[in-house]
């Protein structure tokens, strides 16, 4: 895993970021403070995820950006992990 808070001058990123992995599945985690930044941002979430195949997820204040394995085992592990 790896992520962190954004960077105070990098306003159109997530407040914090998660980066998870597993054999089975890997996603960008994506936590806004405001509901209203996670809705503003999530068309081009999903514009570019779009671009090399992957899948978005939006769950009130969190987007999931899966890489792979949206349906895999570990995803749901990851879903229940991240209050999803």
């Amino acid at each position: 895993m790896l992520g962190g808070p954004r960077a105070p001058d990098d306003t159109n990123a997530p407040d914090t970021e998660l980066i998870v992995g597993t054999p089975q599945a890997g996603a960008f985690l994506a936590f806004y403070n405001e509901l209203r930044r996670a809705e503003r941002y999530a068309p081009g979430i999903a514009k570019r995820t779009r671009r090399f195949g992957g899948a978005v997820e939006r769950h009130g204040k969190l987007t999931i950006l899966w890489v792979r394995g949206k349906d895999s085992h570990d995803a749901k592990r990851i879903r229940s992990c991240a209050g999803a």
